[in-house]
């Protein structure tokens, strides 16, 4: 469901789900929201204070951070040609994974997105 793990000194919330939106400026919302409620929760001591916040599920990749934390949504590992991508999503979708290296309370991280022209619908033409 919902965990927290600390590695290296970095602590990382973790959560497959997150809402999302249809709307392009509305899909930093959910993962704001959620950097908020850690602040919140944490500063009442009932969640660790995180430095990351990674969330999933939307097929969209969106990042958003401030000085001490980081909120990323990740991107997906299907797309339009799965069976849940053709009957969920909407917009685009972002396929690939995103690593961390953490030491010392410390983080850095990469995206490796799929560009491809794979990704690419093209309309059916009658015959």
């Amino acid at each position: 469901g919902h965990e927290w793990v600390e590695v290296e000194g970095v602590i990382f919330d973790l959560k497959h789900f997150i809402g999302g939106s249809q709307i392009p400026h509305g899909r930093y919302t959910a993962v704001a929201r959620d950097m908020l409620w850690n602040m919140v929760w944490s500063n009442d001591g009932r969640q660790p204070d995180s430095d990351v916040i990674l969330r999933a599920h939307v097929h969209y990749h969106r990042i958003l951070g401030e000085y001490k934390k980081l909120g990323m949504i990740l991107p997906a590992l299907q797309g339009y040609g799965s069976k849940f991508g053709v009957r969920r999503c909407s917009g685009t979708v972002d396929i690939g994974f995103i690593h961390f290296d953490a030491e010392g309370g410390k983080y850095s991280w990469e995206p490796h997105i799929v560009e491809s022209q794979l990704l690419r619908i093209e309309p059916k033409r009658p015959s």
